[in-house]
């Protein structure tokens, strides 16, 4: 009886996952021992040569697991060969590799660009999740090194199996100095080039090599010669492996990373010569260059020939994202087909690549496969092909039963994100496709089956399906500190270079925009007030607000209600987290405070709409530990409660980046205790809070300052070595000792800027309460009842800022005056004055002018001089009180010639009442003509 070796092999994988005793039980034996049938006569010796490996399979292969070769290309379009429509570049061997097997039209790379793209690759997680999400480099590894907390595919073939592994070409997931070279990372061998910091401009014929991690050097390429192209030697290392490893090896998974089509375009020969096409010479290199890639396809399809291993091999062919337009013109050959976008684009053109699978015997010949795909289920599909469980950290789904033509699971949905540029995050869910750009907010979404090229934009028409892809794409991603997303993502520091203003950890700079919005002033219910709080977050945002101020001891968010230092788990699960994960989705700070009691009575809250000022569950009467506020301050036993407040929170919130920082008491010199003991207690607990918020901003806060004794009250405070930033809180209050309380909304937040610069402690200020109350804090100012246009919010957002602060001020009483009047706008209006000023640079000298028309505040920087002119006459007493409408002024000179601005210095006005940009000309003998405007007007002067 004669029998195909496939069917044996096939018997074989079966016998292997057998014990011995299953597959004896399974023979039937006579009396004397003796095999009674010939099935059972074929099965014994299955079992024989199984076991005892009397006889080799294919070419001295022992194992009858399948080789595995996966070659990627870089940079090489979805339209770049001739198996997807390409019609002028011949790709003989890929076209070949095709009709033997099986094309992918849905797959996608794992990001736009070369390093995450790998790195999904490597560890089986999409972008949301994987660590290394950019082509970020460093100066001591070359390039982003993979962690060492995460699989590679290699230490999973290495963990789990008898496999061989082996690198040849491009690894770009740690360079020279990391420990994360691909030897370090589960390859049993390696050969090809590792990241540098510089990337040599003769990337295709460099000297330096590194083979196993040891530098290995091309002679023929060393001091500038170029004799040997690196692609054509690392092909032939890849090749001897593959027939050694056919002689009596293991089976083997080779990863075969090639460089080309990556710029630069350095030509290589290929079957086909364009030398005589009347072309662009880039052209002509880049299509020689697509030909080398497809010989180099067809050199290793005739190797496993050669060795014998041809039908037990699964070779895949792919590219690691869309094509490049670095030194040609991806349009001149319609590189990504009928696709839209390139590298670097989340459209299709930038991650939607070729792949084709090939495996005689196992993948039908010919055959196309519509299965939405990614580099992340390459972990899966290996791990299913060599029957072991893949890592836990994947996110990919085996494509292997989809290869042998199965019934294929399908993913919930397939998830990018990118940052350089405009952050944008894209998904697809079925045939829909959205992509998210952050910066400017902006929502698309395709049907692909109808819109391959993606030029409808459907959001509009369907807002559910929009709604849900948005909700699909905030939960696939997870936060990275190595690559943040977002400035959300980002901690904030005060400025290294300027310690006037706030940055990012980047160093590009953070103006804090926003209100306080400190609690619900209109519920306590937690779903009800997520919900309020998501529509005024959304506000903010659509209005360029980055910031707003959270008290977590107000009853909504109060996790220690109780019993002292009895914190509820389950409301820091449900709703902190809930509003953090909120201001996280809109891109917006949290400044938290920790504490507001003055007293340990029980009183309730002065008026509707405020919060109680004491904490009764501290108090001996009420069952606490405590006598009285004294014994708070000064006790070891006062100070265990707050480090036990203040730890609690650290454990869950300190390495998070949407927390802008953390303000010990809310204007600590209203409680009921000496002004010394408080002030050492601050002085403590400024050094505790840096300990427990290392990456985030400690400081204090103070009462309004609105009486003369204040001052030497901020002076103390302000001068504490650990307080990061100057606050200061001031309102309009009739009831106010100092006249300037009583006054001008833009001039009495001025002043109380200009008190806090005038210390000199070389630290941001920040307005970070300002509104208007009835006289003595008795409640909201009924003026807002009639200041439905915003006048007191405009006045002070602009002036702390053009006094010097390091951002507009922060106003109170979001919800009886902001919302309620939907003044949100104002915020925007802010934003669009300030655009693409950067005050780190500029190192602003704040000026103030005053005349009987106008108060000119000047922030005169190195580059840049930005002015805000306000209108004496049209201020709140005569728009609210005497009800004036504010007239149009026109006809305003403006001498400037104190700022010393040369003749022919360029001009724009910016009209924030009318959210209008204006050019002005130039700058003409020291001065300049207003256009006609209503209350301010911006004037920015480029030096």
């Amino acid at each position: 009886m004669l029998f195909n070796i496939l069917d044996i092999e096939h018997a074989l994988l079966k016998l292997r996952r057998m014990s011995v005793a299953s597959l004896l039980s399974r023979c039937r034996f006579n009396t004397h021992g003796l095999v009674r049938t010939a099935k059972s006569k074929i099965l014994l010796v299955l079992i024989i040569c199984n076991y005892l490996s009397c006889i080799p399979t294919l070419k001295g292969q022992s194992n009858e697991k399948p080789n595995i070769i996966f070659i990627l290309a870089d940079d090489l379009g979805y339209g770049d060969t001739e198996p997807y429509g390409q019609k002028v570049l011949k790709t003989p061997n890929i076209a070949r590799m095709a009709k033997e097997g099986m094309k992918f039209t849905d797959h996608y790379a794992g990001a736009p660009v070369c390093a995450p793209s790998r790195s999904t690759l490597m560890t089986g997680m999409h972008t949301g999740h994987t660590p290394i999400r950019g082509n970020r480099r460093d100066m001591f590894q070359g390039v982003e090194a993979m962690p060492h907390d995460v699989r590679t595919i290699a230490e999973m073939f290495k963990e789990n199996s008898n496999y061989t592994t082996a690198l040849f070409g491009r690894w770009h997931l740690g360079g020279v100095f990391s420990n994360s070279c691909p030897h370090q990372r589960g390859f049993d061998h390696s050969f090809g080039a590792l990241s540098k910091f510089h990337k040599p401009p003769n990337t295709y014929y460099r000297p330096d090599l590194y083979k196993n991690g040891e530098l290995y050097i091309v002679d023929e390429n060393d001091k500038g010669a170029e004799s040997v192209h690196v692609e054509d030697l690392i092909t032939e290392k890849a090749l001897q492996f593959i027939d050694k490893q056919s002689k009596g090896g293991t089976p083997f998974f080779l990863y075969m990373a090639y460089s080309l089509v990556h710029a630069p375009i350095e030509p290589i020969p290929g079957e086909v010569d364009y030398s005589d096409r009347d072309w662009p010479q880039e052209e002509k290199d880049f299509a020689h260059n697509v030909a080398g890639l497809d010989k180099y396809v067809g050199m290793f399809m005739e190797q496993l020939k050669k060795s014998g291993i041809d039908k037990n091999t699964l070779v895949i062919f792919t590219s690691d994202n869309g094509p490049h337009g670095e030194g040609h013109n991806p349009l001149f050959f319609d590189s990504n087909g009928p696709l839209k976008g390139i590298k670097r684009d989340l459209y299709e053109g930038g991650i939607r690549i070729p792949f084709i699978a090939r495996w005689p015997g196992k993948i039908r010949p010919g055959t196309t496969n519509d299965h939405p795909s990614a580099f992340w289920d390459l972990m899966p599909t290996m791990a299913e092909i060599i029957d072991i469980e893949p890592p836990k950290q994947s996110d990919g789904i085996s494509y292997l039963p989809a290869l042998l033509g199965k019934k294929q699971q399908k993913h919930d949905y397939l998830y990018w994100e990118f940052k350089p540029g405009n952050p944008r995050q894209a998904i697809r869910k079925d045939d829909w496709k959205a992509i998210y750009f952050i910066q400017d907010g902006r929502f698309e979404l395709y049907h692909l089956s109808d819109d391959i090229g993606e030029k409808r934009n459907l959001a509009s028409e369907y807002p559910l399906v929009a709604e849900e892809l948005f909700e699909m794409i905030q939960e696939a991603h997870d936060y990275n500190p190595r690559f943040p997303l977002t400035n959300t993502e980002k901690h904030i520091q005060v400025s290294a270079k300027n310690p006037n203003y706030l940055e990012y950890e980047d160093g590009t700079p953070y103006i804090p925009i926003g209100p306080n919005i400190c609690w619900s002033r209109i519920t306590t219910e937690a779903d009800q007030a997520l919900g309020q709080y998501d529509k005024y977050f959304k506000k903010l945002a659509e209005n360029g607000g980055n910031y707003t101020r959270i008290w977590l001891s107000a009853p909504l968010w109060e996790v220690e209600q109780k019993k002292a230092s009895g914190f509820d788990l389950g409301k820091t699960d449900y709703l902190l987290d809930s509003l953090v994960n909120l201001a996280s989705k809109y891109s917006i700070k949290i400044k938290f405070c920790l504490e507001n009691f003055r007293q340990l009575t029980d009183r309730p809250a002065p008026f509707e709409g405020s919060v109680p000022f004491d904490k009764p569950i501290y108090s001996k009467v009420y069952g606490g530990p405590l006598e009285n506020m004294e014994q708070f301050f000064a006790t070891k036993e006062g100070k265990e409660l707050f480090l036990s407040r203040m730890h609690w929170f650290s454990n869950r919130y300190a390495t998070n980046p949407t927390v802008f920082g953390w303000e010990l008491w809310n204007e600590i010199n209203s409680v009921k205790a000496t002004k010394k003991v408080v002030l050492d207690w601050t002085r403590e607990m400024l050094i505790e809070a840096k300990q427990a918020f290392p990456r985030q901003l400690v400081m204090q806060s103070l009462g309004s300052f609105d009486s003369k004794d204040k001052a030497s009250i901020y002076k103390q405070y302000m001068a504490l070595e650990d307080n990061e930033i100057l606050q200061v809180h001031r309102y309009l209050d009739p009831g106010a000792e100092l006249e300037v309380a009583k006054g001008a909304m833009d001039i009495l937040a001025a002043d109380a800027t200009r008190e806090l610069l005038s210390y000199d402690h070389d630290r941001p200020v920040i307005v970070s309460e300002v509104g208007a109350v009835e006289a003595h804090h008795a409640g909201p100012s009924k003026l807002y009842e009639k200041d439905t246009k915003g006048v007191l919010l405009h006045d002070l957002l602009f002036a702390p800022f053009f006094s010097g602060a390091a951002g507009p001020g922060q106003s109170w009483h979001w919800h009886h005056y902001i919302d309620r009047h939907n003044l949100w706008w104002h915020f925007g209006r802010f934003k669009e004055a300030i655009k693409g000023i950067d005050p780190i640079t500029e190192d602003f000298t704040p000026l103030f002018l005053e005349d009987q028309n106008f108060r000119i505040y000047i922030l005169k920087g190195k580059s840049t001089t930005l002015i805000w002119c306000r209108d004496i006459k049209s201020g709140w007493r005569q728009e609210l009180l005497e009800g004036k409408e504010a007239k149009k002024i026109k006809d305003i000179h403006l001498d400037l010639s104190l700022l010393g601005l040369e003749k022919g210095t360029k001009i724009d006005f910016y009209l924030p009442w009318s959210d209008k940009w204006q050019k002005g000309g130039t700058v003409a003998a020291g001065s300049i003509n207003l256009p006609d405007f209503k209350r301010s007007i911006v004037v920015k002067i480029s030096n």
